[in-house]
């Protein structure tokens, strides 16, 4: 039976992406996890692993084309039948593969090596990543049991919440209320900009603002994250408690680095 797997819910309120490049092609038998394409969105290039097993039926997009979430990528055949169809003539399976789930070493690399090497191998003699879920990577691929995860002391993910208007600080109480709530991260561009005052992170009514919200939540013990150009600002928040900073982006470092080096050329 067919299945057609379509461009997933990329979050962040993503509604298409740009397809990068194609990692398979049609007849190709994929297991799950494997890498499918890379696609380019407006945060980030990414590459999409295949939701499951079989041969691949059809591609539907190309490289260049820019797909709509919900939009069809690619559909694959029946996953017993093609594994069935292929078996004889997979030339790496020269050993048989120990299925990942009966794995039982302690440590990640004896189950990695004990997955099925066909796609996994081609993946890495043409140097690209070997695609997996955070989840499974985090079990290891399955050396570590899943009720590690569940259990009680294990590791919580950390719950961040973005504020980045004005608006956002006339509730600024019940977002801090909120439960289980670790750190409210404030983007300065959004918010100077709903002050009228665009990209002056430095004028009194900015700082004004974001000083209320540091101050408020202190109040209520959550952390307070901030991004900011340059080290200076990050000294200058850090001064007044905040706790999390992410300091510049690809751009401003990528410009700074270009000046720097034309201007050592230069002389």
């Amino acid at each position: 039976m067919s299945r057609t797997f379509v461009l997933p819910d990329l979050g962040e309120g993503l509604v298409e992406a740009e397809i990068r490049n194609l990692l398979v092609k049609e007849g190709d038998l994929v297991k799950e996890d494997a890498p499918l394409l890379e696609v380019e969105t407006d945060k980030a290039q990414v590459e999409i692993p295949s939701p499951f097993s079989g041969r691949v039926e059809k591609i539907h997009v190309q490289p260049g084309q820019t797909v709509k979430v919900g939009q069809p990528l690619v559909s694959f055949g029946d996953a017993a039948g093609a594994a069935a169809a292929s078996a004889p003539a997979a030339p790496r399976q020269s050993t048989p593969a120990t299925p990942v789930a009966e794995a039982k070493a302690p440590t990640a690399p004896p189950s990695v090596a004990a997955s099925p090497p066909s796609l996994t191998t081609a993946a890495k003699a043409d140097g690209g990543p070997v695609a997996a879920t955070p989840s499974t990577r985090r079990l290891h691929y399955s050396a570590v049991p899943f009720a590690t995860q569940t259990a009680e002391g294990a590791q919580k993910p950390l719950i961040v919440l973005q504020v980045e208007a004005r608006l956002a600080t006339t509730d600024l109480g019940g977002i801090l209320g909120i439960e289980g709530l670790d750190v409210i991260f404030i983007g300065p561009y959004d918010l100077s900009t709903s002050l009228g005052l665009a990209g002056q992170f430095d004028h009194p009514r900015v700082r004004e603002a974001i000083s209320e919200i540091v101050n408020r939540a202190a109040e209520r013990n959550v952390a307070v994250g901030i991004w900011v150009p340059d080290a200076e600002s990050a000294h200058f928040w850090v001064e007044r408690g905040v706790r999390f900073v992410t300091v510049s982006n690809n751009e401003l470092m990528f410009f700074g680095a270009a000046s720097s080096l034309r201007h050592a050329v230069q002389g």
